[in-house]
C-alpha cells in the first residue's frame, strides 16, 4: 500500500524547493535560451535523474552514511563548488560569438545538467533533511517507490515548462541582442555558487 499522507506531506516543500532559483535552474534555463527546447528538455531529464539518483540514495539510508563520515559532505562540497565555478567560467569566456553551452566543451545537456544537479551538495542535504522528517522504518516499499518515481516525474515536468518558456521564439530573438549580457548573469550566479560552497567549508 502506498501512505498517501507521506506524499501529501513531502510534496508541497519539493515543489516549493524546485521553483526556488538555482544552479538546476539556471543551466535549464541557459540551455534551453540557447539552443532551444529539445536541448532544454534534455538537461530537464539530466536534472530529473539527480533527483531520482539523491532521493533513492537517501531512502537507502545515505543519510546515516553521511552523518557517520562528515569528510564526505565536505568532499561533496569541494567538489560542487569547483565544477560550479568551472561551468561559470565556461559561460563567461565567448569563443567566436557563441556561449560555451554551445561550444564542443558541453555538447550534451543532459550529462551537464546530471553533473550540476548531483555535484549540488545542497541537493543530498535537502532530500536527507526532508525524508528524516516523513520516512519510517515501517514506510513501505511501495510509498518509498512511489516517493522516488514521483519526484523524478514533477521535477521533470517542472524543468521542462521552464525550458519551454526560455526557449520562445520571441526570448530567442531578445537572446541573440542580449547574449553576452546574459550569459554573463548566469556564469557570475554560477561561478558565485561554487565559491560560496568552498566559502562554507572554512
Amino acid at each position: 500500500m502506498i501512505d498517501i499522507l507521506v506524499l501529501l506531506k513531502i510534496f508541497p516543500v519539493f515543489l516549493l524547493a524546485l521553483a526556488s532559483p538555482g544552479p538546476d535552474f539556471m543551466i535549464v534555463s541557459a540551455v534551453a535560451i540557447s539552443r532551444g527546447k529539445n536541448a532544454g528538455i534534455r538537461a530537464s531529464a539530466g536534472i530529473a535523474t539527480g533527483v531520482i539518483f539523491y532521493t533513492a540514495l537517501s531512502m537507502m539510508g545515505f543519510g546515516e552514511l553521511i552523518k557517520l563520515t562528515p569528510s564526505l559532505i565536505i568532499a561533496l562540497k569541494v567538489l560542487g563548488g569547483f565544477y560550479l565555478m568551472y561551468l561559470g567560467k565556461l559561460l563567461w569566456k565567448m569563443e567566436t560569438g557563441q556561449n560555451a553551452l554551445i561550444n564542443g566543451r558541453i555538447r550534451d545537456p543532459y550529462s551537464t545538467a546530471l553533473l550540476t544537479n548531483i555535484t549540488n551538495p545542497k541537493a543530498i542535504l535537502f532530500f536527507i533533511s526532508l525524508f528524516s522528517l516523513v520516512i519510517t522504518p515501517v514506510t513501505t516499499l511501495h510509498t518509498k517507490i512511489a516517493i522516488i518515481t514521483l519526484m523524478g516525474a514533477v521535477a521533470f515536468i517542472w524543468f521542462c515548462c521552464v525550458a519551454l518558456i526560455f526557449s520562445h521564439f520571441s526570448l530567442h530573438k531578445r537572446y541573440a541582442r542580449w547574449q553576452k549580457y546574459i550569459d554573463r548573469v548566469a556564469a557570475v550566479f554560477l561561478f558565485a555558487f561554487g565559491v560560496w560552497l568552498i566559502v562554507s567549508l572554512i
